[in-house]
């Protein structure tokens, strides 16, 4: 049994705690490859909107995949890089 630490409405286990370390870890390792100090703010907003609409809805798919182009995207968003996926990030967060 895993001892759970309550914190307001929400459960943290050892198991969730350490999922968010490997996704902390991942944003991290995907902002080096920027060689930009801003890629690192960047990459934990886009771990927190993939985290977010993750946990909004049921996915199939490991949520690292799916948080690595909410990554990129807000990394290269922040840039000013002009990619197809960028503009699709644009067109989201001007709604």
């Amino acid at each position: 049994m895993v001892k759970a630490t309550k914190t307001s409405a929400r459960i943290l286990d050892k198991q969730n705690a350490e999922l968010f370390k490997k996704l902390l870890h991942l944003a991290i390792t995907i902002a080096d490859k920027y060689n930009d100090d801003r890629a690192y703010e960047a990459a934990l907003v886009g771990l927190y909107t993939g985290i977010n609409l993750y946990s909004l809805n049921d996915r199939k798919e490991d949520i690292d995949l799916y948080v690595i182009w909410f990554i990129k995207t807000s990394i290269e968003y922040s840039l000013g890089r002009d990619t197809e996926d960028t503009r699709i990030w644009k067109a989201k967060i001007v709604k």
